[in-house]
């Protein structure tokens, strides 16, 4: 009889560990899912705002610099794209976030204020590095080119 007890004792208590184990797993997935969301509906926010229409003041000034391009040609810079990831704390995700927000140069990181480069972003959160330091090193590297 004591053995058909911690018999029985011993399967209880390995069901409620099992399910334990499997709502912590359960509630890892969903706080996933909703820092996934947040940043996808951060960087939907920050696409509309690059998509705006633009006022009519803008729209025919950027006509005419068209113009004025599209009549001298092609404008060659001698730019090339930098290793974003030279920044400390910046890596294949983030560098590609940047590329995606237009940002392939040290140079171009170092003009932007730290609001106008969270803004281009999305979602920091998920990154490791401040925006101040991250312009403060581009700044640096900048230099040294």
């Amino acid at each position: 009889m004591k053995a058909i007890g911690a018999f029985l004792l011993g399967l209880f208590t390995g069901w409620l560990v099992k399910t334990m184990v499997a709502d912590a797993d359960l509630r890892q997935r969903i706080q996933a899912f909703a820092n996934e969301n947040s940043y996808l509906q951060d960087r939907i926010r920050s696409l509309e705002v690059q998509t705006k229409p633009k006022s009519l003041e803008t729209k025919s000034l950027t006509r005419s610099v068209t113009q004025v391009v599209e009549q001298s040609g092609p404008i060659q810079t001698g730019t090339r794209e930098d290793d974003l990831k030279r920044i400390k704390g910046v890596g294949p995700a983030i560098e590609k976030r940047l590329n995606d927000a237009g940002i392939y140069t040290f140079a171009e990181i170092a003009q932007l204020t730290p609001e106008e480069l969270q803004e281009r972003l999305g979602n920091t959160k998920l990154i490791s590095i401040s925006t101040d330091n991250l312009i403060a090193q581009a700044k640096k590297l900048s230099r040294k080119k």
